[in-house]
């Protein structure tokens, strides 16, 4: 793998986990089934692992840590990608990025390393 498309991955990784982070604020502040004050701690925790997932893949962090992140939001987005609406995009991007996530991590470091030729 080159490093041209390596860096298309991480920036594939990182709209996704974008959108991600869109869906869940917009989850947040106008899901119709909740009071419009109340702050599920599940709804900020996983804004939060999207958030800091987007910033991983704009950093080009380890692989690992946006394994991590793609993996601990699996399960909600695919609890949300069998709801109605709009949320259930939140299920395909997490299915998406964790596809992305596993492609990046497959790879490994010294493939990206140039010979110094």
């Amino acid at each position: 793998m080159t490093e041209r498309s390596a860096n298309y991955l991480y920036l594939i990784n990182s709209m996704l986990w974008l959108l991600t982070a869109v869906l869940w604020y917009v989850l947040w502040y106008f899901n119709p089934y909740t009071d419009r004050f109340e702050m599920p701690a599940p709804t900020v925790a996983l804004f939060g692992i999207a958030l800091f997932a987007q910033y991983c893949c704009f950093k080009k962090m380890p692989k690992a840590l946006i394994f991590l992140s793609a993996v601990s939001a699996f399960p909600f987005g695919l609890y949300l990608l069998g709801t109605p609406g709009i949320f259930a995009w939140i299920g395909v991007t997490n299915i998406l990025s964790l596809i992305v996530a596993i492609i990046t991590r497959s790879t490994s470091d010294t493939e990206l390393v140039p010979n110094g030729n």
